[in-house]
Formats: C-alpha cells, sequence, structure tokens
C-alpha cells in the first residue's frame, strides 16, 4: 500500500497534527503516511504506510 492509494490527505505546515475521530470508530484501524512538500510546493516521494488503533 502507498499514500496515493489512502481515500483523504490533508496539508498542513503545523510539526505536528490532531486527528478526531468519533466515538464509533473506536477499535478500528486507521492507516497514515506522511509527504513533504520542497519550498516550491512540488510533493515529494510518500513516507512508508503506518497504522494505529482508535483507542
Amino acid at each position: 500500500m502507498t499514500g496515493d492509494e489512502l481515500p483523504h490527505s490533508r496539508f498542513t505546515r503545523r510539526p505536528s497534527e490532531a486527528f478526531d475521530f468519533a466515538q464509533t470508530d473506536s477499535g478500528k484501524t486507521a492507516y497514515f503516511s506522511a509527504r513533504f512538500k520542497n519550498a516550491k510546493g512540488e510533493p515529494r516521494p510518500w513516507g512508508p504506510v503506518f497504522h494505529a488503533v482508535i483507542p
């Protein structure tokens, strides 16, 4: 799986990003992949996909 296969994306300039999940999402698995853009706005390659279980 690559970042291109993930259905949602979010752009931020912040060093960390908080995600809000509904209580009904508890126990489900969320998948993430980071991608950086250079100063010209050109996207760099996707990082590895990792996952976490929503508490």
